[in-house]
C-alpha cells in the first residue's frame, strides 16, 4: 500500500467517504455506493470506475452509446496508471492527448481529472476517476492524496465482494499497513492539543478535537479488521475460564458510564444470581461492550436499557433490552453479516461500520454460546446470548 500524504484536516471527510462503503452481495450495489462517496470527497461532479477488463461504471450513467466506447477508450489512461502505480492529476483534458479521441473529446470536453488505481496485494483492479468542469476551483495534490487513499479501501472492498475467501487475508493486511500513519497523526494531534508547540485559540483547539475523533474512530475500524482476520482465518486463541457473568456486566456498564450519562439513559443491572460460565474474559467483556454499546447509541436520550441474566439446563443468558429506534423487519435477517448497516435514518445518523454485531456472533459461538435477539420498530430491541455453564474448577486454553 502507498505512504500517502494525507492532509490531517482531510481526515473527517475521508472517514466519512470510508464508511459509506459497504459489502454486498451485489456488486452493482457497491459500486455505485462507492461512486457516489468519492464524488462528496473531492467534490467533483462525476465519478468513473473503469476494470482492467475494460467493464466501466459511471455515476451519474452515460448514455448507453457513449459508454462502451468511453471503456475502451479510456484504456490508455489505465495502462499509464497501472504502470506508474500511482495516481495523477489532470488539469485541463484539453492539453492531453489521450482525451482528444471520440468519444472522449465529447465526454471530457473541458474537464479537469482525478485518477487512482485501485490495486489489491499482487494484482490490479483498475483505476478510480473523477472529474469535474476546468470553469471550477481546481484539483490538488491533497484531492489526490484523499481519492488515492479511498481507492485503496475500494479495491479491497470490491475485490471482496468478488472473491470473499480472500477477504480477511486483504483487510488483515490493509489494517497493518494503516496502522503506523494512523498511529503518528493521533500522535501529532494530540501533541498539538496539549499546547506543547504553542497555544491555541477555541477554532484550531474544536478542529484538532475533530481529527483526534475521526483518527480515533478510523483506528478502531483498524483494529475490528485485524479482530475479524483472525476470526476467519481460525487463529484466535481462547483462556477459557470461570467467570461471574453479572459483575463483568457491571464492569461495562461502569466503563461505559459516560455515554450513559450523556443520554440521560437509565440503566438496570442484573439482580438474582446466575453460575459461573466458561468463557475467554477478555472477549466475554468484548462482547458485552459491543451489545451494550449499540443499545446506548441507537436508544433516544432519556431511554431505558435493562441488564439481566437467567440459567436453564447447562446455559446461562444475558438479556440486554432497550428502548431504541428499533430494527425494521424486512433488515433482521441481515442484521449479524458483515457491514450491515440499516438504511433507516433514524440509525444512520450515528456513525458505525456495521461490523460490532458481525464481530459478537462469532466470539460468542468460538466460545460454544448462542446469540439472538428479537426487535420491532420503534419499540426497541432485545439482544442475548448464551454461555455454557462453568463446572467446578473447569478451566483450559482454546
Amino acid at each position: 500500500m502507498e505512504n500517502f500524504q494525507i492532509d490531517p484536516t482531510r481526515l473527517p471527510e475521508l472517514f466519512e467517504a470510508l464508511s459509506r462503503l459497504s459489502l454486498s452481495p451485489d456488486l452493482d450495489e457497491v459500486i455505485d455506493r462507492a461512486l457516489q462517496a468519492a464524488i462528496k470527497l473531492t467534490h467533483a461532479e462525476r465519478a468513473f470506475l473503469q476494470f482492467s477488463d475494460r467493464t466501466l461504471y459511471a455515476f451519474p450513467k452515460l448514455a448507453e452509446e457513449i459508454e462502451p466506447l468511453a471503456g475502451t477508450t479510456l484504456e490508455e489512461a489505465v495502462r499509464a496508471v497501472a504502470q506508474q502505480h500511482a495516481g495523477t492529476l489532470i488539469a485541463d483534458t484539453q492539453n492531453d492527448s489521450r482525451f482528444t479521441a471520440e468519444p472522449l473529446a465529447t465526454l471530457f470536453a473541458k474537464r479537469m481529472l482525478l485518477i487512482a488505481p485501485l490495486h489489491v496485494p499482487g494484482e490490479f483492479l483498475g483505476v478510480l476517476l473523477v472529474d469535474r468542469a476546468t470553469t471550477m476551483s481546481a484539483f490538488t495534490t491533497d484531492d489526490l492524496a484523499a481519492l488515492a487513499f479511498f481507492a485503496e479501501w475500494m479495491a479491497l472492498v470490491v475485490r471482496s465482494v468478488q472473491s470473499p475467501r480472500r477477504e480477511a487475508a486483504f483487510m488483515s493486511e490493509v489494517a497493518h499497513e494503516l496502522a503506523h500513519p494512523l498511529t503518528s497523526i493521533k500522535g501529532y494531534t494530540d501533541l498539538l492539543l496539549k499546547e506543547l508547540i504553542g497555544p491555541l485559540n477555541a477554532k484550531q483547539v474544536e478542529f484538532l478535537e475533530t481529527i483526534s475523533l475521526n483518527t480515533n474512530q478510523m483506528r478502531d475500524l483498524m483494529n475490528k479488521l485485524l479482530e475479524i482476520g483472525r476470526l476467519e482465518t481460525r487463529r484466535m486463541r481462547l483462556e477459557i475460564e470461570s467467570i461471574d457473568l453479572r459483575e463483568y456486566a457491571k464492569q461495562v456498564v461502569g466503563h461505559l458510564r459516560p455515554d450513559i450519562l450523556k443520554k440521560r439513559l437509565n440503566v438496570t443491572l442484573p439482580v438474582d444470581p446466575v453460575p459461573l460460565v466458561r468463557a475467554d474474559l477478555q472477549r466475554l467483556v468484548q462482547v458485552i461492550t459491543l451489545l451494550l454499546d449499540n443499545a446506548i447509541k441507537y436508544t433516544p436520550a432519556g431511554g431505558q436499557i435493562d441488564i439481566s441474566a437467567e440459567a436453564r439446563d447447562s446455559l446461562a443468558k444475558l438479556i440486554i433490552r432497550d428502548t431504541g429506534v428499533g430494527i425494521d423487519p424486512q433488515e433482521q435477517s441481515r442484521i449479524f453479516q458483515k457491514w450491515f448497516r440499516s438504511a433507516e435514518p433514524a440509525i444512520r445518523e450515528y456513525p458505525g461500520d456495521g461490523l460490532n454485531l458481525y464481530i459478537a456472533k462469532h466470539l460468542i459461538e468460538l466460545m460454544g454460546g448462542t446469540i439472538g435477539f428479537k426487535s420491532e420498530p420503534k419499540q426497541g430491541s432485545t439482544f442475548w446470548f448464551t454461555l455454557p455453564i462453568a463446572e467446578p474448577d473447569a478451566s483450559s486454553t482454546a
